[in-house]
């Protein structure tokens, strides 16, 4: 897999995640301890992909 894949897969991963925190009441409170976990982790990632794109960008 390459790496650009590998940050598709974050962002991916980041959006669905937000999605469902945003979407959908979780069944029980572990799932939205769980998710909003996974959620804190992606954002920093998150942030420094884009800020990647927006500099390959200019």
């Amino acid at each position: 897999m390459t790496v650009q894949k590998k940050l598709d897969n974050i962002l991916d991963r980041y959006s669905i995640i937000n999605k469902k925190l945003s979407e959908e009441s979780p069944k029980n409170s572990e799932e939205l301890i769980n998710l909003n976990k996974e959620f804190a982790k992606l954002q920093p990632l998150v942030a420094m992909i884009n800020e990647q794109k927006k500099l390959n960008k200019e």
